[in-house]
Parts: structure tokens; C-alpha cells; sequence
């Protein structure tokens, strides 16, 4: 039998989940975080009073990204959100930090997301099921600390029903 010590990681419980755009798949990741006993904060356009009588804090966005452990972004590609996560947010993330990512790449400064990649600063995950165009999956298939998956929520017996 072969034993990976190798692998090591932290416990959820007490680390910080940085949440930004806290509509449906924001809270619903926010309520998994609470669940795991984890301090949860978000930067939304508008304030989710509902949420925060729920224990989840609003932040600025420079404090949500620079105090994460884990990042999720979940906020919709338009023209006002194209390019949102400049290089000055991007720089802000902790080193070793967990970047989850459901929206469309052109969410972020590609370049920098890229360069901060190789830097192997953080770890960034993103789904790619019309969220990452060809050209961005390419770049980002030969980063060693990125792990792209499919969009499977759309996938459920249930939503096909739908």
C-alpha cells in the first residue's frame, strides 16, 4: 500500500471564504462555508442584509480579497464587469490562496491572472463550460496550479427536466 504524506492541506473550519457577487450560487456557496464552520464575507453590488443577519460579513472588495483563504467569484460577464478583477485586486490575493472561479474569464485581467499563475501564487479553479474561451483554456491547461472542470450543475437529471 502506497501512503501520499505528501499531500497535505488545511481544515476548512476558521479559515475565511471570500465571496464575490453573492446572488444564487454565491449564497448557496456561502451557506456550504457557514456549514463548514467557516468565517464568510462577500463584496456584492448590493447588500444582502438577509445574508448578514446569517453571520456572512459585507467587505470592501480590496479587504474580501486581500483577508481570503478562498476566493469564489460568481458574478455575471457584462459590460460593466469585463475585465473587473484588475491587477490591483489580483495582486491582493494571499499567497496560497484558493481562487474558484464560475464566471467567464474575461471576469479578470487575463494577462496578469496568467503571469500571477506561473508565479504559483495562488491556485485558481474555474469551470469551463462557456465561461473560458478556447484561446484562455489553452493558456490556462499549462498552468501547474490551475484545475479547469466542466460545468456539471447543468448536467443533473433535474435540470434537463426543466
Amino acid at each position: 500500500m502506497v501512503v501520499h504524506t505528501e499531500y497535505k492541506g488545511w481544515e476548512l473550519s476558521g479559515k475565511t471564504f471570500g465571496i464575490i457577487g453573492l446572488s444564487n450560487i454565491g449564497k448557496r456557496v456561502a451557506e456550504i462555508a457557514l456549514g463548514f464552520n467557516m468565517k464568510v464575507q462577500y463584496y456584492s453590488r448590493n447588500r444582502k442584509k438577509d445574508y448578514e443577519k446569517k453571520g456572512v460579513n459585507y467587505f470592501s472588495l480590496e479587504k474580501l480579497i486581500s483577508t481570503s483563504n478562498i476566493l469564489g467569484v460568481f458574478i455575471e460577464l457584462n459590460n460593466k464587469t469585463k475585465q473587473f478583477i484588475t491587477e490591483k485586486y489580483l495582486s491582493l490575493i494571499k499567497k496560497s490562496a484558493i481562487v474558484v472561479s464560475t464566471s467567464h474569464t474575461d471576469i479578470f485581467d487575463f494577462n496578469v491572472l496568467t503571469r500571477e499563475l506561473s508565479a504559483e501564487r495562488f491556485t485558481f479553479i474555474q469551470t469551463y463550460f462557456n465561461s473560458i474561451s478556447k484561446e484562455h483554456r489553452d493558456i490556462l491547461h499549462k498552468s501547474l496550479n490551475t484545475v479547469l472542470y466542466p460545468s456539471i450543475a447543468i448536467q443533473t437529471f433535474e435540470t434537463k427536466k426543466r
